[in-house]
């Protein structure tokens, strides 16, 4: 049992001084206890979703120092490109399936670039125009990609908005890929009380707050 679940146990008041059954750590804790529990965590962690707050705490992500949860992420990302990916159903095939599976295993996130193009600086700008500056100038493969997308939404919220912010939106060119519709669409990461996954068809335009996430470094394919 952990110091805090221990701290927790204590507080359970009964008559008979019962023994708590360790093999199930929130026994005799009563519901609202435990809602209060979560909320409070929630508020502290600024996550809106308690299954993210389960997440976080399960994973190590937080510890409990002086009554103040304290991220102990660093700013390495891990990322293991052995694991195939697995796609939605509405994404028919990947354009650059050659380079899904290059790039470091492990990379600092603040050594990432958030590149925009110089049109989307001002205004918004179809996917189109962003995709063919990318493929032209020999870019893509600098470009996230899915395996680097999911490293990070790995590290959970906190992690996310301290790199990147609440607001921005994170997207992985380097997976542009074509629906079962005929769209091409690349996809993003996203600040919604937890780290989202989504997808962004081209005739979607983008903002100042949607660049692309590029290692500084060129990266090697061969």
């Amino acid at each position: 049992m952990t110091g805090k679940n221990r701290a927790l146990s204590q507080e359970i008041k009964t008559e008979a001084r019962e023994p708590i059954d360790t093999s199930f750590a929130i026994a005799g804790i009563p519901t609202g206890k435990l809602n209060a529990l979560v909320k409070n965590l929630a508020n502290l962690m600024h996550v809106a979703h308690p299954d993210e707050v389960v997440r976080i705490i399960n994973a190590g992500e937080w510890d409990v120092s002086d009554s103040k949860l304290v991220c102990k992420k660093t700013n390495i990302v891990l990322v293991d490109r052995s694991v195939p990916i697995q796609y939605p159903h509405f994404i028919e095939r990947c354009v650059h399936r050659d380079l899904e599976n290059t790039g470091p295993s492990e990379f600092n996130v603040e050594d990432l670039a958030l590149w925009l193009h110089d049109e989307q600086k001002t205004k918004l700008v179809n996917g189109d125009t962003i995709y063919m500056h990318l493929r032209d100038n020999y870019l893509i493969k600098n470009c996230l990609g899915l395996h680097d997308l999911m490293a990070i939404q790995k590290n959970g919220l906190a992690f996310y908005r301290k790199y990147f912010g609440e607001r921005t939106k994170l997207f992985g060119w380097r997976s542009v890929s074509i629906t079962s519709s005929g769209d091409m669409a690349t996809p993003f990461l996203y600040d919604d009380g937890y780290v989202g996954f989504c997808w962004r068809t081209f005739y979607e335009r983008r903002d100042y707050l949607e660049p692309a996430a590029m290692f500084k470094t060129e990266v090697s394919i061969d």
